[in-house]
């Protein structure tokens, strides 16, 4: 499993909120692991491993990501456009993002601490 999705399953729960959504729990998409949330408790979408992946790659390389960048990189854009901020939100959570007019970027070391400390 990749690293950083073993660290938000470790430390987002069921009930927490990730901007509008609520995580709903894990579960699978297109059968890899994913995060499911709900919008507006109703409709039900998911966030795959490799999305956040790639999201947290774009993170550590670039020191962020932006909207833009998501649209354009992140195939389940088009379709799940609120992944954008339920990653983002989900590496908020986990203190190795921050979020500023429509960007997250990178919180200070967390590159190196987030991969060798659960909880940073």
């Amino acid at each position: 499993m990749a690293m950083i999705f073993q660290k938000i399953k470790n430390k987002i729960e069921p009930g927490v909120s990730l901007g509008a959504y609520r995580v709903k729990g894990f579960g699978q998409k297109k059968g890899e692991p994913a995060l499911v949330y709900l919008i507006r408790n109703r409709h039900q979408k998911n966030v795959s491993q490799t999305e956040f992946q790639r999201a947290y790659t774009r993170l550590a390389s670039a020191n962020g990501f932006t909207r833009q960048w998501f649209e354009k990189n992140m195939k389940c854009a088009a379709a799940q456009p609120c992944n954008f901020t339920v990653i983002g939100e989900s590496f908020v959570l986990l203190r190795i993002a921050d979020y500023e007019q429509g960007k997250y970027t990178l919180r200070g070391t967390a590159t190196t601490s987030i991969l060798a400390d659960p909880f940073p």
